[in-house]
């Protein structure tokens, strides 16, 4: 289910970009994400629009603007698609799955067998991040999309949600992260 944040013509504030995304709010403060190719820019000063980035969409970038795709849908514990709902790594395997990338199905073995370590600092668009009490009690897992938020399947009442590396919880639980695109 994707839901609009703003109606077509709603002023936007750009928050954050990551890749061909854009972190905006309104000026209620709600906030979300959109695609830079679906909007028309306008400095603050409306003389010109910002410049649009020249490099081509990463496969990392590619990843995440299919996981953008599902937010808002919903948690399933064991479940692999769209149509019947998404646990962690069942929603990082769907979403690797439409680029050509193979993933063992359980969070705590795409830790230990898939892609290559990246530190946290180097983290890109695309990096799965893993959380759990060490590297083997790998818990949860989502998918990095830039400015230190991750897209995951969170729990039944949140569904496919967008979360904050930094915030306590994650911080804490925090175990590691793999590049595979």
């Amino acid at each position: 289910v994707v839901k609009n944040i703003a109606a077509a013509g709603t002023k936007l504030n750009v928050l954050g970009v990551s890749g061909q995304w854009l972190r905006v709010s309104d000026a209620s403060g709600v906030s979300g994400y959109i695609r830079s190719d679906l909007v028309n820019y306008k400095s603050a000063s409306q003389t010109k629009p910002p410049v649009q980035p020249s490099a081509p969409a990463t496969a990392g970038d590619k990843l995440v603007e299919t996981a953008m795709l599902y937010k808002g849908y919903a948690y399933t514990w064991g479940g692999m698609s769209p149509s019947t709902g998404f646990d962690c790594s069942g929603f990082a395997n769907y979403v690797c799955k439409q680029h050509d990338i193979t993933l063992n199905r359980v969070a705590q073995d795409i830790y230990s067998y898939d892609g290559t370590a990246v530190a946290k600092e180097n983290l890109l668009p695309g990096d799965l991040v893993f959380f759990g009490y060490g590297p083997y009690c790998v818990t949860h897992m989502g998918i990095y999309i830039g400015d230190n938020d991750f897209i995951h399947a969170s729990t039944s009442p949140t569904g496919v949600i967008i979360s904050e590396l930094d915030s306590n919880y994650y911080t804490r639980m925090y175990v590691g992260a793999k590049r595979v695109a």
